[in-house]
């Protein structure tokens, strides 16, 4: 693993989530740098995804300190929304438009250049005919390929990727690791939760385990 160099991104200090009154995180803390790709590894219901959706401000804290680029998640969450990108396990994509259709309408939305948008989808493998299909017709894969691609447009600082090999074929977590290096060479940060944890441990800076709520470093 390289050092860890930049400055603090994410600073999180015994945080505890509650979902339904069940502590989702239980006094959790962790941290993220500028430039660093960081792996968290866990069984299902160890709190990963709550982890990632407090770092982009889709869940409250109910005790303990949590700041994303400076903003308290306590108060000002949402603000962080234009600095971090998250890809769940929903693509969030319209099964009745075409691929470009989808593309064009989710860069008008987040302001990415169209040019831009459509170069991570060829490095995703998405262009040429593919372009032209309704996104009902695709592969769960292809599905995720386009979901990836209009996540890494953004370019945003913080990018958090819940379970993103799930449905790829092996050449789509390649080109997930490849893109996933060059924006950490870019200095932004990349946080992967995942069950196939092993892939990527060569190009993380830092890696962790989750359980019952609370983050362990390996």
């Amino acid at each position: 693993m390289s050092l860890i160099q930049g400055r603090q991104v994410v600073k999180i200090e015994e945080a505890t989530v509650l979902l339904g009154g069940f502590p989702a995180l239980a006094r959790c803390s962790f941290d993220v740098y500028e430039g660093e790709i960081v792996l968290i590894a866990g069984s299902n219901g160890s709190g990963k995804t709550t982890l990632l959706k407090l770092c982009a401000g889709m869940c409250g804290l109910y005790e303990g300190k949590a700041k994303v680029f400076g903003i308290d998640m306590k108060d000002s969450r949402s603000q962080v929304r234009r600095f971090v990108g998250y890809v769940g396990h929903s693509t969030l994509l319209y099964s009745e438009l075409t691929v470009m259709e989808n593309l064009v309408f989710i860069a008008t939305c987040l302001d990415v250049p169209r040019p831009r948008m459509l170069q991570y989808a060829k490095e995703f493998g998405i262009y040429g005919s593919l372009l032209n299909q309704l996104v009902g017709t695709l592969s769960a894969g292809q599905r995720k390929r386009v979901s990836l691609a209009s996540a890494f447009s953004r370019e945003c600082e913080l990018l958090l990727l819940d379970e993103p090999h799930a449905s790829l074929d092996q050449e789509g977590k390649e080109m997930l690791e490849k893109v996933s290096v060059r924006f950490k060479e870019l200095g932004k940060s990349v946080v992967v939760a995942s069950h196939e944890f092993e892939r990527m441990l060569a190009l993380a800076n830092r890696r962790y385990h989750m359980s019952s709520g609370q983050m362990f470093c390996e």
